[in-house]
C-alpha cells in the first residue's frame, strides 16, 4: 500500500509539472488479454487527464468492434486529480452506432461512443471495458502512446496464452518486456513509463512508424476460413482461398466484354480498353459487411451495382481479364502518400488496399482500380515504392513495387509575360505535368468543380499580383501519365522598382517548409522525386534605353538534388531558365544541415538571382 501511495505521489507531482506542456496526459493504461476456449477476451482500463479547455475533445472515446463481438463498457467516470469521483456516466450516455467511414455505403463495423466533459481543469476520465471476439487475425497491436501529443505516465499490456499456442511477435527494445510460464500458460507483459509523444515534422516518418508498437499475431487463425500466418506464402494462400469463386461474370457482362475487345489482338490494348471501361462505368464505394474487410464482393455484385471498394473493383477487373485469357495477380499493399513500412518479420494482415498487376511481355501493367483518372500502368504516389503481397495459389510472396522516376520534369512550365512600363499586362503559362503533379491536376479536372479547379491552380503557381482569367486542360494521350494545362492571367507589378531601376527575378519554387537544422529531430523522407523546370520570358519594351545586368549562372549539384538558374537577353526578351530537382530518399539527421541548406537556397533563388535594368 505504501508503495502504491508513493507512486501516486510521484505521478501527481510529475503531472503538475506537465500541465503546461501537454493538453492531455495518459496517467495509467492497462490492457489484459486472455485466450480461453478459442475466444479472445480483452479488458482495458484507462485514466486520462485533461489539462486545458482546448483539450476537451480528447475525452471523445470510441470503442470499435464488428458484428458478433461482445463489447461491454463497465464504467465511465469523471474524477478530480486527487481521485475523487465527480460524476459517473449513465448507460444511455454511451451510444452504439455504425462506424461507417467516409466513402462507405454501409458497414458491419460499429462503435461505442462517449464524450464525458467537466468544467474545472485539470480533470480526469476513467473508463473500463471488455471486448471478446471469436474470429481474429491478431492478438493485439498495441502502443503505450494514446495520441500524437499526449504524455504517457504508465502503460501496461499483459497477454496470457496457452503454451501450445504458437505466435509471432514484434516490439521495440525500448519497452520493458517479461515472460512468465504458469502451469499450462505463458504470460507476456510489456511496460512503458514516462513517454513523451513524438513530434511530427515536415517530410518526416508517419506517426505509425515512430510510435513504439507491440504486434502479436497467431500463426493459425480462423477468419472466414481457417488460415495460417506462419509465412507470407501461408497468409497469401489464405487470401487466395478467400477470393476463390468470386470472379464469375453474368452472360450480359461477357457479351459486353466481347463487344469491347472485338478486333483487338494486342494484350496491352485489351487491358487498357477494359480498364477504361471499369473507370468510366464503375465508382468507388466502401461496402463492408461480415468479413468484407478482407473478402471481395463477387464480380457479379459489381456488375449489378456498378460500384465497389478496392477489393471488389480489383476482383471485377481480374475477372474481366480472366475471361479474355489474360492472367493477373491480386496485390495487397499499405497505401498512402507517406507509406508505413511493412514489418516483414511478422507475416499477416498489414494492408489497407489492393491493386492489380498484369504481367505482359516481361513487364507489369499496374492497375489502380479505385481511380477514375490514372492511366493503365501508372503506379502513383498512393502505392509506389513499397512492398506488397502478391497473392498466388502456391507462391504468395512479398514484392517490391516500382518507384516513381523523374525522367521528365514533374512540372515544366513556360511563363510568357507581356508587361508595359508600369509592370502590368498579361501572362500565359503553358504547363506539362507528370507524376504527382499529373495526379493532382488530372484528379481535379475529372472530379471537382470549376471553382475548386481555379483555387487549385492559384495554389499551384506561386505568383503574386496576378488574377486567373481562364484555364484549359489537354491530355495528349490518355494512356500516358501526362497532362497539359494552359492558363491566362492579368498581371501587375511584375518587377520590383528600386529608384529608377527595374529588377526582375525568377519564379519561386514550391516550398518544402522544413524546420531549421537546430530544431529537426527526425530524418527527412522524400517519397518521390520532384523536378520543376521553369522557362520565364519577359518582353522588355525600350530595351535599348536600359543597361541590363544579368548575374552569372547558378549551378548546384548535391546528393539531395540539383539547381540551375541562368538568364539571357534575346531580341528584347529576357529569358530565365530555372530547374530544380529534389531526389527521392531518406536522409539522416547527420545529412540534414546540408539538405536544409540546399532546399532553402533553392527556395530563396528569386531573392538572390536579380536582373537589374538601369536607365541609360
Amino acid at each position: 500500500m505504501k508503495v502504491r501511495i508513493y507512486l501516486s505521489i510521484i505521478i501527481f507531482s510529475i503531472s503538475l509539472g506537465l500541465q503546461g506542456q501537454f493538453p492531455a496526459e495518459l496517467i495509467e493504461s492497462n490492457t489484459e488479454i486472455f485466450l480461453k476456449k478459442n475466444k479472445l477476451k480483452k479488458k482495458v482500463s484507462k485514466l486520462l487527464q485533461i489539462n486545458h479547455t482546448d483539450a476537451d475533445d480528447y475525452t471523445n472515446t470510441g470503442i470499435y468492434f464488428s458484428k458478433g463481438d461482445d463489447v461491454k463498457v463497465n464504467v465511465v467516470r469523471i474524477e478530480d486529480i486527487k481521485g475523487n469521483v465527480l460524476r459517473v456516466l449513465k448507460k444511455k450516455e454511451i451510444q452504439t452506432q455504425s462506424s461507417v467511414i467516409r466513402g462507405a455505403l454501409y458497414s458491419d463495423d460499429f462503435v461505442k461512443f462517449f464524450q464525458p466533459k467537466w468544467h474545472q481543469y485539470p480533470y480526469r476520465i476513467y473508463y473500463e471495458y471488455t471486448h471478446t471476439v471469436e474470429d481474429f487475425l491478431f492478438i493485439d497491436r498495441w502502443s503505450p502512446i494514446k495520441q500524437g501529443d499526449v504524455f504517457t505516465h504508465s502503460a501496461r499490456l499483459s497477454i496470457t496464452l496457452p503454451k501450445d499456442y504458437p505466435i509471432n511477435m514484434s516490439f521495440p527494445d525500448s519497452l520493458e518486456f517479461s515472460k512468465t510460464e504458469i502451469a499450462d500458460e505463458i504470460n507476456y507483459v510489456w511496460q512503458a513509463n514516462h513517454l513523451s509523444p513524438p513530434k511530427l515534422e515536415a517530410h518526416g516518418p508517419p506517426l505509425r512508424s515512430i510510435l513504439p508498437f507491440v504486434w502479436v499475431v497467431p500463426e493459425k487463425f480462423k477468419y472466414g476460413l481457417i488460415g495460417s500466418q506462419k509465412t507470407w506464402n501461408d497468409y497469401g494462400q489464405w487470401q487466395y482461398r478467400m477470393n476463390e469463386g468470386l470472379r464469375t461474370l453474368p452472360g450480359s457482362e461477357k457479351r459486353k466484354i466481347d463487344q469491347l475487345v472485338a478486333g483487338l489482338e494486342d494484350p496491352k490494348e485489351i487491358v487498357s480498353t477494359l480498364y477504361r471501361y471499369l473507370q468510366e462505368n464503375h465508382r468507388y464505394i466502401l461496402v463492408a459487411i461480415e468479413i468484407g474487410g478482407l473478402k471481395p464482393y463477387p464480380a457479379s455484385y459489381v456488375c449489378e451495382k456498378r460500384y465497389g471498394d478496392c477489393k471488389a473493383l480489383t476482383n471485377f477487373m481480374q475477372a474481366m481479364l480472366e475471361y479474355v485469357n489474360i492472367p493477373s495477380f491480386y496485390v495487397k499493399v499499405y497505401a498512402g502518400d507517406n507509406p508505413v513500412a511493412l514489418k516483414t518479420e511478422i507475416s499477416g494482415q498489414q494492408f489497407n488496399h489492393v491493386i492489380l498487376g498484369v504481367p505482359i511481355d516481361g513487364d507489369t501493367i499496374w492497375l489502380e482500380n479505385t481511380s477514375n483518372s490514372n492511366p493503365p500502368g501508372y503506379l502513383g504516389t498512393f502505392t509506389q515504392n513499397r512492398k506488397g503481397l502478391l497473392v498466388d495459389a502456391n507462391h504468395s510472396r512479398l514484392i517490391d513495387l516500382p518507384p516513381l522516376q523523374a525522367d521528365e520534369p514533374t512540372q515544366h512550365s513556360i511563363f510568357n509575360f507581356k508587361t508595359g512600363e508600369a509592370g502590368s499586362g498579361s501572362l500565359m503559362i503553358t504547363t506539362t505535368a507528370t507524376n504527382q503533379d499529373f495526379e493532382s491536376l488530372n484528379y481535379y479536372r475529372k472530379n471537382t468543380t470549376p471553382l475548386k479547379i481555379k483555387k487549385r491552380i492559384n495554389r499551384y503557381f506561386p505568383l503574386k499580383n496576378t488574377s486567373l482569367i481562364d484555364y484549359k486542360f489537354h491530355q495528349p494521350d490518355s494512356l500516358e501519365p501526362k497532362i497539359q494545362l494552359t492558363t491566362n492571367w492579368n498581371t501587375k507589378q511584375q518587377f520590383q522598382k528600386i529608384g529608377n531601376r527595374k529588377v526582375y527575378t525568377p519564379i519561386p519554387f514550391s516550398s518544402f517548409e522544413l524546420e531549421k537544422s537546430t530544431k529537426r529531430t527526425q530524418p527527412v523522407i522524400f517519397n518521390y522525386p520532384t523536378s520543376e523546370l521553369f522557362e520565364v520570358n519577359y518582353e522588355l519594351g525600350n530595351v535599348k534605353n536600359y543597361n541590363i545586368e544579368i548575374p552569372p549562372p547558378i549551378e548546384i549539384n548535391t546528393a539531395f538534388g540539383s539547381l540551375s538558374v541562368s538568364a539571357l537577353l534575346d531580341d528584347g526578351i529576357l529569358k530565365i531558365r530555372q530547374h530544380r530537382i529534389v531526389n527521392a530518399g531518406k536522409f539522416s539527421l547527420k545529412e540534414y544541415p546540408n539538405l536544409y541548406d540546399f532546399i532553402t537556397n533553392s527556395e530563396k533563388v528569386s531573392k538572390k538571382f536579380l536582373i537589374v535594368c538601369t536607365p541609360k
